[in-house]
């Protein structure tokens, strides 16, 4: 019985994370996997070292595209 339990949590927590990472917001992870709060839902969902990667790389884009309009502006 033990065993089937683990199983199904770390279902939850992979469910958890390829949610998330597919770009669904925590509030809607939170009523799909049915957590009693939406600390439990942040606590399963992990993201993937290329998932971080892939947001650190748009956010200096984003940034470097902000400094190339100030100095088209300047």
């Amino acid at each position: 019985m033990l065993c089937l339990l683990c199983r199904w949590g770390h279902r939850r927590h992979t469910a958890a994370s390829h949610l998330v990472m597919a770009g669904v917001d925590l509030a809607t992870v939170w009523e799909i996997l049915r957590h009693k709060s939406i600390e439990m839902t942040l606590r399963y969902a992990h993201l993937s070292g290329d998932h971080k990667k892939a947001a650190m790389d748009a956010l200096q884009n984003a940034l470097a595209g902000g400094a190339e309009k100030d100095a088209k502006t300047a």
